[in-house]
């Protein structure tokens, strides 16, 4: 994790507290804390990705429902969705995507990590994390993969216990999964790789989106990239729900990031970008590719163009 990462989910952490302070208060009331209506569905998007908290109420106790945490030990949780098998984002990073060799041992890795926590290919899995924005990561790890339902709850486990959710105090124990993806499922459109994007510098057709702050994209990013902090997809009042689809989709396309074009999200070192390519999915973009090594491998090669300053 770099130290920029650490800062806003450090941040967010303590925006979050206080927030969960108050709904708590207010629930206790019987009421709801200003600002934290659960969002509505919108039917413009795609499904497959967000799920809201009290359609995840619902999926407890049916056979295939497989709820995901999103964190580094279980002491770092602020409680589980019962039956919650245990991840780190940070055992995700795709260092590499100039070797062959090193990206398929990657995705090697990742099924063995998902297959050694019991989840298989059609299980119906639903990711959250502590409201650091993070689960996309996971979300786009698993989809290349293969795994076939995969969502993010809206608004992580702040959500769940905003909708009154029954925790657990621990993970559940894993299962090795019987039916984890193969190799032939993987879908690798989903990865953008430094080669091609080199090719692709000067091609109208594409356009880079740098997730980072506005302070990391000016001290060095790729040539053309525009800047959209990942942050900017949710709502910065309370809980973090996902922004209104139109909004969002204003705010992309204002910045050239339309979906007519081949759309490649990068950051630090994956994680932020993939809020942002999971945000352009839901919208509907038809072309996105993660550009998940990002700046931590792009900057390290000394042959590659970088540029610095504001938004060109």
């Amino acid at each position: 994790m770099t130290q920029p990462e650490r800062d806003i989910l450090t941040r967010r952490k303590v925006v979050l507290g206080g927030v969960a302070a108050g709904a708590s208060l207010a629930l206790a009331r019987g009421g709801q804390a200003r600002g934290q209506a659960t969002p509505q569905p919108d039917a413009a998007t795609q499904p497959g990705h967000l799920i809201e908290a009290a359609a995840v109420l619902e999926m407890l106790g049916e056979p295939s429902f497989r709820p995901v945490a999103l964190a580094g030990d279980a002491a770092q949780a602020p409680g589980f969705i019962p039956g919650s098998q245990l991840v780190d984002w940070h055992e995700m990073e795709l260092m590499d995507t100039v070797n062959d060799t090193a990206v398929t041992g990657w995705a090697d890795n990742m099924s063995a990590l998902f297959a050694r926590v019991g989840l298989n290919r059609d299980d119906e899995i639903v990711i959250y994390d502590d409201g650091s924005l993070f689960a996309p990561r996971p979300w786009w790890v698993m989809r290349l993969l293969g795994y076939a339902n995969v969502q993010v709850l809206n608004g992580g486990f702040p959500a769940w216990r905003q909708a009154h959710g029954a925790e657990a105090p621990a993970p559940a124990s894993p299962s090795v999964a019987s039916t984890p993806p193969v190799a032939a499922d993987r879908r690798w459109e989903m990865l953008a790789r430094l080669p091609e994007i080199v090719d692709h510098l000067e091609d109208p057709a594409w356009v880079l989106v740098d997730a980072r702050t506005p302070e990391e994209y000016e001290q060095g990013h790729i040539p053309g990239a525009v800047n959209i902090n990942f942050l900017r997809n949710v709502s910065q009042d309370g809980l973090p729900f996902w922004r209104p689809a139109d909004d969002l989709r204003a705010m992309y396309a204002e910045a050239g990031v339309t979906p007519d074009r081949h759309v490649v999200p990068y950051c630090a070192t994956g994680a932020r970008s993939a809020v942002t390519d999971f945000t352009l999915r839901w919208l509907g973009y038809p072309s996105v590719a993660l550009y998940s090594a990002s700046w931590q491998e792009w900057d390290a090669k000394p042959e590659t163009p970088k540029a610095k300053g504001g938004q060109p």
